[in-house]
């Protein structure tokens, strides 16, 4: 998906995804490496200006607008049961039992899981660089977009940035009533 994401910023200067140099096969465990040429720049996870964020939403809703998975959907509900579960979060476990409501509100557009939490973007003075194109499904469109804005430096501190982010990606993306998304 990284040469059609490549292919769909073409029309967009200030998006970019880095060109593949090498892919090294690892055939043992059926994974492969690929050498990126990237640029230099801050990981956005580094930052804290809400435009730069909003930006990086817009991005993110063209590109699930555009990629598709050969994997199939993901089941959240049970990545986040046995994430639970195979931790050390004892106190969290009695919970999983009751948080069947937590999941029926999600009814988004599956998208292709873009990982979209800050490490996987570059913003440098030419635009925003998109890392991390590892097919790994169809999500809900609620948990990449979530990732993105709650594992930004600006979540914990000020729901008015989170409100404009999640506008700048329901609006790139066409969602017409996005205070329901």
């Amino acid at each position: 998906e990284i040469n059609h994401a490549r292919e769909i910023t073409l029309d967009y200067p200030r998006f970019y995804v880095p060109e593949v140099v090498h892919i090294t096969p690892e055939p043992k465990d059926a994974m492969y490496h690929m050498v990126l040429k990237r640029k230099p720049g801050a990981r956005l996870s580094t930052l804290q200006d809400t435009p730069t964020y909003e930006a990086v939403a817009q991005f993110l809703a063209l590109l699930h607008r555009n990629l598709k998975s050969t994997k199939g959907t993901r089941d959240y509900k049970k990545i986040c049961t046995e994430r639970v579960f195979n931790s050390q979060l004892e106190f969290l476990k009695p919970i999983v039992n009751e948080w069947d409501f937590l999941f029926e509100g999600i009814k988004g557009d599956y998208v292709f899981d873009k990982d979209s939490r800050g490490d996987n973007w570059i913003v440098n003075k030419e635009g925003i660089v998109a890392l991390d194109f590892e097919d790994k499904g169809m999500v809900r469109q609620e948990y990449d977009t979530v990732k993105l804005i709650e594992e930004s430096c600006l979540s914990s501190k000020n729901d008015e940035a989170r409100f404009k982010i999640l506008k700048a990606y329901a609006n790139s993306y066409g969602i017409k009533n996005y205070e329901e998304f």
